[in-house]
């Protein structure tokens, strides 16, 4: 079954076009580890006003049962910005030991590299 859990509370402001590489990426990650992911934070939660939450462009992923939630972080965060550099990946930090928090920061302009 292709799934991806959402915790039964989670309440989304929007799905924007940028979740589906989300989902996508959440499935596959948590495949890796033989588990299936689940989402359980979106938008109307106790999040600071103006914050990417707020705005419905930030998730939070849970992890306590995932079997290396630190390579979990590292292919989700490899996986995204692949797509677009936009995508943060916050993990291991003081806030953020029991989930993962994913943002897509729609408002940021993407740096041009140049070639060498």
């Amino acid at each position: 079954m292709d799934t991806v859990n959402v915790k039964e509370c989670v309440r989304f402001k929007h799905i924007p076009i940028e979740f589906l590489d989300l989902w996508e990426t959440l499935f596959l990650a948590a495949k890796d580890q033989g588990k299936v992911a689940t989402i359980t934070g979106a938008s109307y939660e106790n999040y600071p006003k103006g914050s990417y939450h707020e705005k419905g462009y930030a998730w939070d992923v849970r992890v306590t049962d995932i079997p290396d939630p630190f390579l979990y972080a590292c292919t989700i965060r490899s996986l995204l910005v692949k797509i677009d550099e936009r995508w943060r990946v916050v993990y291991g930090d003081s806030n953020h030991t029991d989930h993962i928090h994913i943002e897509f920061r729609f408002d940021m302009k993407i740096s041009k590299r140049t070639e060498e």
